[in-house]
C-alpha cells in the first residue's frame, strides 16, 4: 500500500479532472463570443463579376474607378487588401468582442458577411446572413459603407448593441 499522507486515493484522481475543468472555464470566453465568416471567394467571385462589367462599359463615370484598380491590382488583390482593412478595424476596436473566422469551420460561425465588392469603389454594398450549423438562414441584413462604417454596423449587430430583431 502507498503511504497518502492523509490524502486518499479518489482525491488524486480528482486531481485531473480539475485541472480540466479549471482549463474549460478559461477557455470557454473565447468560444463564446460570436463568430463571423468572412466569405473571400465569394467577395472575390464579386469583385471578378464587376471588374468584367467595368471593362465592358469603359466610359461609364460609375465604372471608371472600378476599372482602373481592376486594370492595376486584379480583383483578388482587391478584395483582400479591403478583408486586411475590416481585419484590422475590428482587431483594434475595443467594443467589438467578436471571433472572425475565414472560411475554415462554417459550423462555428453564428454570422456569415458577404461584400458586393466593386474594386476602386467609396462605398460596398454588405449583407450579413445568420449561420446555424453551417448553414445561412434566410433572414439577412444588409447596408453599405466604407470599411470603417461596415465594421462598426457589423460590430453592433453581432455584439447585440443595436436593436433587438425578432422575428
Amino acid at each position: 500500500m502507498l503511504p497518502t499522507n492523509g490524502v486518499g486515493f479518489r482525491h488524486i484522481a480528482a486531481i485531473p479532472i480539475v485541472a480540466i475543468v479549471l482549463f474549460a472555464a478559461m477557455v470557454a470566453p473565447a468560444w463564446t463570443e460570436p463568430v463571423l465568416v468572412l466569405n473571400e471567394p465569394r467577395d472575390t467571385f464579386m469583385a471578378k463579376d464587376a471588374c468584367e462589367k467595368a471593362a465592358s462599359f469603359k466610359t461609364s463615370p460609375s465604372f471608371i474607378d472600378i476599372n482602373a484598380t481592376c486594370t492595376v491590382s486584379g480583383p483578388v488583390a482587391a478584395v483582400r487588401e479591403f478583408h486586411a482593412k475590416l481585419l484590422t478595424l475590428f482587431a483594434t476596436n475595443p467594443q467589438c468582442r467578436i471571433t472572425i473566422m475565414q472560411n475554415d469551420d462554417l459550423k462555428r460561425g453564428n454570422w456569415e458577411l458577404n461584400l458586393g465588392f466593386k474594386p476602386g469603389a467609396a462605398k460596398q454594398y454588405w449583407a450579413m446572413w445568420p449561420m446555424q450549423d453551417g448553414k445561412t438562414l434566410p433572414n439577412w441584413l444588409e447596408g453599405e459603407g466604407n470599411a470603417s462604417q461596415i465594421v462598426h454596423d457589423v460590430c453592433a449587430i453581432m455584439t447585440r448593441s443595436g436593436a433587438k430583431i425578432l422575428n
